[in-house]
């Protein structure tokens, strides 16, 4: 008898549990069947990153997507890669990314132990003159070449300033929470920060200001074949475009 009432009392435990279980999830991260992914909910703006490894991408299909509302409105675009690697995607990526109507911005992925003026060039030279309405220009750092923390803030801010000289804005800089918080930290304060961090939060963790936040590597997009990166803006369309190219 006792074992029988024990086995009801479970029962209706675990179906209270399947009932409440919706109310109690954070209503900031909701999972999206058609992105593949839990989406941060308290951010407006959404968007992806690409590179090579999309290949061919139906721009149209990306920039038509909608699911519950939410619509990817900017993509990041691979140029360059050190002194001499050039994304074979990026020309034709860049063109028809802002055919369909989205928000473009180019990066580069910045190996400090490089020239950092031969990487600027690269990128300056690939990319070209921006247009009204793209994104500053983009360094991606996230390798340390087996050089120490100073070497490192030395050659990005070399990169960086030769960015700035080139198109008049300061670069936005891309990296991992991490990689942040070991090599860059208290330096770079006053740079646009898109910063990586996968730990199904409702924020990256790290300890400054942070605009871009990449949340996940394996959402799923109409128009794009395999896993492609999310990313959030922690902000309105007006303070977007403060990370534009002005007219």
């Amino acid at each position: 008898m006792n074992l029988l009432i024990i086995c009801l009392l479970t029962a209706v435990a675990i179906g209270l549990l399947v009932y409440l279980y919706p109310f109690w999830k954070k209503p900031s991260d909701a999972h999206y069947k058609g992105f593949g992914i839990r989406v941060p909910q308290q951010y407006e703006l959404h968007g992806i990153d690409v590179s090579k490894y999309q290949e061919r991408i139906n721009w149209p299909s990306v920039a038509a997507m909608e699911h519950q509302n939410k619509q990817l409105k900017f993509a990041f675009i691979k140029a360059t890669q050190g002194i001499a690697g050039i994304d074979p995607y990026f020309k034709t990526n860049w063109q028809e990314a802002k055919d369909a109507g989205m928000i473009r911005g180019a990066y580069m992925y910045f190996h400090p132990a490089q020239s950092a003026m031969l990487q600027a060039k690269l990128f300056t030279s690939m990319v070209g003159d921006l247009a009204p309405g793209d994104f500053h220009p983009v360094v991606d750092i996230e390798c340390e070449g087996s050089m120490g923390c100073e070497k490192i803030q030395a050659s990005l801010q070399a990169c960086l300033n030769q960015l700035e000289q080139h198109y008049g804005v300061k670069p936005i800089i891309y990296t991992n929470a991490s990689y942040y918080k070991d090599y860059l930290k208290d330096k770079f304060n006053d740079y646009p920060l898109w910063v990586a961090h996968y730990h199904g939060g409702n924020f990256p963790r790290v300890v400054r200001d942070w605009h871009f936040w990449q949340h996940s590597e394996v959402g799923k997009v109409d128009g794009i074949s395999g896993d492609v990166d999310f990313n959030v803006f922690k902000g309105t369309m007006d303070e977007l475009r403060q990370f534009c190219i002005k007219p």
